[in-house]
């Protein structure tokens, strides 16, 4: 009995070791990391993220202030991206502090591959994150410098976000600012699971503002992704507030959000494609506002089970695209949106095999002029219960709006912004069933 006893013990004694194994507290300021806006603090992070790595995770813990990063990445140099990778329990508290980017280079076209030109010169990550779990990020600022860098035309981007993940599991970011990144703010490459984004933002970054390449199960609340490609340093394409694109089968699904806003990014607002590797994407109560962009294509929805409902959105002479290139099995649902547009509004045409059900919205033409169609519908879709208005002093062309070849447009409601109807001004060519 004694001995029993003492293995249970044994194993409470082994039990409490290993759960107290990452509590671990690493203080910035203990590894030479000074907050006053000048140091080089590159190598003093080095320190740092070396030995939680040794040590498998625990707590970071930054003092408020300006920490500088001057290094930068060179073919003929040792600076290499600031990697945590296989740690467990892992927390990043900011106290509300800024980690800046010193990027002040020119990158030139020092090198090609398949007709694809590169730079020799690009920025570190300064949270790069493998194979971690449980990893909490809070308070904290990240500033990449793009204003102060520069790059001759026609260099492809690199690897040069703010925050990577690859094959993380429970991952928690709040209170946190990414901005004026080389190319992306947040970039979610592969394998990665249950991510939760409250009041983040993605602000001024050259690329994208949040790439989700591989990610299941992912929550982002109340998160800004604004004014993407509006640097000094200029842009890569597609220079999207939000862009969903994965490279394998289920690399993308279980994906919401919600109280967000995706505001200015110099090309489309939102882009979801590969229906195939695309699956369950909601975006709710948020406002998308193309701001000062004019570019046609705001939002691509090209995915499967993409819902799109309750936002305000205001796509300028852009409009809503629910399918994509070549890619085909689309379903989209975009339901109670309020729509403001000088352009199409939506445009759903083509042969590919798509679903798509447009319900609920309050389309709204705010333009000067109409050269096409408010809104541009050529395909069987299922267009119910939503109202189109349009300025009265279109009544004068012969149609106003397009929805041929449609399964149904029923309880459609046109009227101009003076109250009166223009049933008579909408082609119905080919549409299945008409009940407005």
């Amino acid at each position: 009995m004694k001995l029993v006893s003492h293995l249970l013990l044994l194993f409470f004694f082994i039990i409490n070791i290993q759960a107290r194994g990452n509590d671990h507290v690493f203080y910035a300021k203990k590894y030479g990391l000074i907050a006053d806006g000048k140091t080089d603090n590159y190598k003093a992070f080095v320190k740092l993220v070396n030995d939680v790595n040794q040590k498998r995770g625990g707590k970071i813990v930054f003092e408020k202030g300006i920490y500088v990063i001057n290094q930068f990445k060179h073919n003929n140099n040792h600076v290499v991206d600031l990697l945590y990778k296989n740690c467990n329990n892992l927390t990043i508290d900011g106290n509300y502090a800024t980690i800046k980017l010193n990027n002040t280079f020119t990158k030139a076209k020092d090198k090609s591959k398949n007709k694809y030109f590169y730079s020799n010169t690009g920025s570190l990550i300064p949270f790069s994150f493998q194979n971690v779990k449980s990893l909490k990020i809070h308070n904290l600022t990240v500033d990449g410098g793009s204003n102060n860098a520069k790059k001759e035309s026609g260099i492809s981007e690199q690897a040069e976000h703010l925050f990577s993940f690859s094959n993380c599991i429970d991952v928690t970011v709040s209170n946190v600012v990414a901005k004026n990144a080389l190319c992306d703010g947040f970039y979610i490459k592969e394998n990665n699971r249950n991510f939760t984004f409250t009041n983040v933002k993605s602000l001024n970054n050259a690329r994208q503002g949040l790439s989700i390449i591989g990610l299941w199960d992912g929550t982002f609340d109340n998160c800004e992704f604004s004014d993407t490609g509006r640097s000094n340093y200029g842009f890569h394409s597609p220079a999207a507030g939000l862009d969903i694109e994965p490279n394998i089968q289920n690399g993308v699904k279980n994906i919401r959000f919600s109280n967000c806003k995706f505001y200015n990014n110099k090309n489309a607002q939102i882009v979801i494609t590969r229906p195939l590797f695309t699956d369950n994407i909601l975006i709710e109560n948020s406002v998308i506002d193309a701001g000062k962009s004019n570019y046609t294509y705001q939002l691509i929805l090209s995915g499967k089970n993409i819902t799109l409902i309750g936002n305000t959105i205001t796509l300028n002479s852009g409009s809503i695209y629910p399918f994509w290139d070549n890619f085909e099995n689309s379903s989209v649902h975009i339901k109670n949106n309020i729509i403001n547009s000088t352009g199409r509004g939506v445009v759903v045409s083509g042969t590919k095999s798509i679903h798509v059900l447009i319900e609920g919205n309050y389309f709204k033409f705010n333009g000067t002029t109409m050269s096409s169609y408010f809104p541009y519908i050529q395909y069987p879709v299922i267009f119910k219960s939503n109202t189109i208005e349009v300025p009265e002093k279109f009544l004068n062309k012969k149609y106003i709006s397009l929805i041929q070849n449609a399964k149904e447009s029923s309880n459609n409601k046109f009227i101009t912004d003076k109250g009166h109807s223009f049933k008579s001004k909408v082609s119905y060519s080919k549409t299945i069933k008409i009940n407005d």
